[in-house]
């Protein structure tokens, strides 16, 4: 990444994230999103890497809740820097 992102700016993602809101996910991700999920593909196909904006909402909006059921977003803690 070779630009500076607000703590406005990644407050507002983790809200979209997990509003599970497709609209609100769209508008924080760029076109070129890249999206690495690390796991076993054979046994939980919604591992590996994701490429581009479509692809992300797909995953997020589709994929995963066909696999499983995502019943909260909560992070220990934030740290951004720049």
């Amino acid at each position: 990444m070779t630009t500076a992102v607000s703590r406005v700016a990644v407050q507002n993602f983790l809200q979209a994230f997990a509003s599970r809101d497709p609209i609100k996910l769209e508008a924080c991700l760029h076109d070129d999103v890249v999206w690495n999920i690390v796991g076993p593909v054979e046994f939980m196909r919604f591992c590996g890497v994701h490429r581009g904006k479509k692809a992300v909402l797909n995953l997020l909006g589709t994929v995963v809740p066909g696999v499983m059921r995502v019943t909260g977003f909560n992070p220990a803690i934030l740290l951004i820097d720049g």
